[in-house]
């Protein structure tokens, strides 16, 4: 009898064990599941923080506008298109003139080149001398470029302030400088190759000048 209540104890006892292990195994793998389940979320959290982020990035830095889309944001006017056109014909007729000096250049260089010929050649009519015209173009391509600058409203001033200042500078210094080649071409005893170099940096000034107005007109999405 003694024996029979031993064995049972004893397979109570064992079992009992048995069902605490089996309890703290379950309560220890629950544990890790929710550990990784944790650590899943946060992953997935953070994944969603990156591409976020992501988006963020291509947000600020943004495409490229088109120039009906600049145009559209900065309430570009025609009255605008129109200044600006009457800016590129004004530096189309300076760029003439500096076609017509360099013509003439040539002309006399290829003539006796004596100084009676360079005086016949400076003798013409000043309103056929392309050092006059030059002057009166340049003036009007200053005056049309300000016109320009005038119309803009505070936003558009923002956007080409810098170039709007570069053109003025560039536009100042063709005015200084063919004031100087006037003068040279009007003198006999003026040395041919300096004034072929003053005329060549006046061409490469329009040039400059004239990429200046291409590139406020784009920025604006100004219509040529």
């Amino acid at each position: 009898m003694n024996r029979r209540i031993l064995l049972v104890v004893s397979a109570i006892v064992l079992l009992t064990g048995v069902c605490l292990a089996q309890m703290r195994g379950g309560s220890a793998g629950g544990g890790m599941s929710g550990s990784t389940s944790g650590a899943g979320m946060g992953q997935g959290s953070m994944g969603g923080m990156h591409g976020s982020s992501g988006m963020g990035s291509m947000d600020q830095s943004g495409t490229t506008m088109t120039p009906a889309q600049r145009r559209q944001v900065l309430h570009t006017t025609t009255t605008q298109d129109q200044k600006y056109q009457a800016s590129t014909r004004a530096m189309g007729k300076v760029q003439g003139d500096l076609s017509r000096m360099q013509s003439r250049m040539n002309a006399n260089s290829t003539s006796s080149g004596n100084s009676s010929s360079a005086a016949s050649g400076n003798s013409q009519p000043q309103g056929s001398d392309p050092g006059n015209d030059l002057s009166s173009d340049l003036q009007d391509l200053e005056q049309s470029n300000d016109d320009l600058s005038s119309s803009l409203n505070s936003d558009q001033q923002a956007v080409v302030a810098g170039k709007l200042k570069d053109l003025e500078k560039k536009t100042k210094e063709m005015q200084s400088l063919a004031q100087q080649l006037k003068s040279e071409m009007g003198n006999p005893e003026s040395n041919p190759k300096i004034v072929r170099e003053h005329l060549k940096k006046l061409d490469k000034l329009s040039k400059e000048v004239a990429k200046q107005q291409r590139e406020v007109a784009s920025a604006l999405g100004i219509s040529a």
